[in-house]
């Protein structure tokens, strides 16, 4: 996994940080591995079935493509 420094970070509590990044920079840190999904904490996933002779099946992220077109 990649190291990210986070510029402009302003401390607003203990242990509480905040700062601002444009969907340029959101989206390099997706494409560079920095954040990623976890359907465990985040927005439940859907099961998707796979064609196979096994049947297995996917669980799927569950996201709106327009919002994401939108902020890049």
């Amino acid at each position: 996994m990649s190291e990210y420094v986070f510029r402009n970070v302003s401390e607003i509590g203990e242990k509480e940080y905040q700062t601002v990044i444009d969907g340029q920079e959101l989206a390099q840190m997706w494409r560079d591995g920095i954040i990623t999904y976890n359907p465990e904490i985040q927005r439940g996933g859907t099961k998707v079935k796979r064609g196979g002779k096994d049947n297995t099946e996917t669980e799927v992220a569950v996201y709106s493509k327009a919002n994401v077109k939108k902020n890049l």
